[in-house]
Formats: C-alpha cells, sequence, structure tokens
C-alpha cells in the first residue's frame, strides 16, 4: 500500500520561536493504531535563537533527533549538557524513564534550527535509560547514510527496536535505495529546508 500524508494536513504545535509540524505515519491507514509499525511520529521543527523547551519526561521512547541546520543544546537527567549539531547526532532511548530540555541560546547560537526528531517504540520497556551522541559527519549529495539501527546493523546510533533510518541529501534525480528498504514496509519522509 502506498500512502502519502501532505505537508499541510499536519497537526501544529509550539508558540513564539519554537513551532513544529506533526506526521502521525498511521493516520491515513484503517489500522487503529496511529503508528506505522515501531515508529510513533515524526516531528518537523523550526527553532529561532532564544527558544526554550523546558526540562519535561520520556518514557519508552527512543527520540532520534536528525537536525539540519543551526545548533541546539541538550541538557538531560542523565548528566549530559551537548550541542547537537547537523554532524553531531543524537538518540535518547528514555526506557524507563528521563527527563531532558533543548535550547538555543541567543548569546551563544544565532542560526535558525531545523530539525526532525523520530519518535520510535523500543522493543522492551523499561529498559535503563541512555543518551547517545554519534558525529556522523557531512551528509554526501546522493548518497545513503545509515544514521540509527537496531543492534548488529553497524548504525552510529543503536535503536531498541527492529528499525533502520537512513538520510541523504538528495537531489531531485535520486533514486538508489538501499535494496533491503525494497522489500520490507518502509517510511520515506521528504525534509525540505527550502520555503
Amino acid at each position: 500500500m502506498f500512502t502519502i500524508n501532505k505537508a499541510f494536513e499536519r497537526q501544529k504545535a509550539g508558540h513564539g520561536d519554537f513551532h513544529i509540524d506533526i506526521v502521525i505515519p498511521g493516520r491515513n491507514t484503517a489500522d487503529q493504531d496511529l503508528g506505522f509499525y515501531n515508529l510513533g511520529r515524526f516531528d518537523d521543527a523550526h527553532l529561532k535563537p532564544g527558544a526554550f523547551v523546558g526540562m519535561h519526561p520520556h518514557k519508552n521512547d527512543e527520540i532520534l533527533t536528525l537536525m539540519r541546520s543551526g545548533t541546539m543544546l541538550h541538557k538531560d537527567s542523565t548528566g549530559k549538557e551537548i550541542a547537537v549539531t547537523p554532524e553531531n547526532l543524537m538518540l535518547m532511548n528514555a526506557g524507563s524513564g528521563i527527563y531532558h530540555e533543548e535550547s538555543i541560546p541567543a548569546e551563544r547560537f544565532t542560526e535558525d534550527v531545523r530539525l526532525l526528531q523520530i519518535f520510535i517504540r523500543p522493543e522492551n520497556e523499561d529498559d535503563p535509560p541512555q543518551v547517545q551522541f554519534a558525529n556522523a559527519g557531512k551528509l554526501i549529495k546522493n548518497e545513503w547514510r545509515l544514521v540509527a539501527g537496531v543492534k548488529g546493523s553497524n548504525a552510529s546510533l543503536e535503536i531498541k527496536s527492529n528499525i533502520l533510518v537512513y538520510d541523504m541529501e538528495a537531489e531531485k534525480t535520486a533514486s538508489d535505495y538501499p535494496i533491503h528498504i525494497l522489500k520490507t514496509p518502509y517510511i520515506l519522509f521528504i525534509f525540505s529546508t527550502g520555503n
């Protein structure tokens, strides 16, 4: 089955310096579950310098943050305080519970932030929480990069679910997909930094 969720159909959230378009991947299916397999939702976020999202909890989520522009400061209850950038990616394995906050201190960072957060359901609930970071380097046009995946996948970040996440900076002519994607269910999220 081929289903398209268009940008104008997205739910909206946020205010002031912080806006999110929320994509619920199972919304257009007949299933009662609004997720798609272990994919819960996608948050396409835009934050301006000065934005602050205060400390809040997550439980039993795997939250992958893919930055497209800017720098965001991450703080969490595991004691980490790290800048997340397009090269330095983050995965929070919330497990039994974690608190975090995100900010763009205007005195340190002047560029708007564009990011995509993918909420993934773990295979097991209530594992010990952890936050992972990986320097994934710059995207190369029309080359798939395995960003996160199940243990043993050789991905930079380990998801505790049977999911693989690839990204690329695509030109209109890009058409080559990893071969196993053609044999399994998948979601292709097109993230545009243009207007």
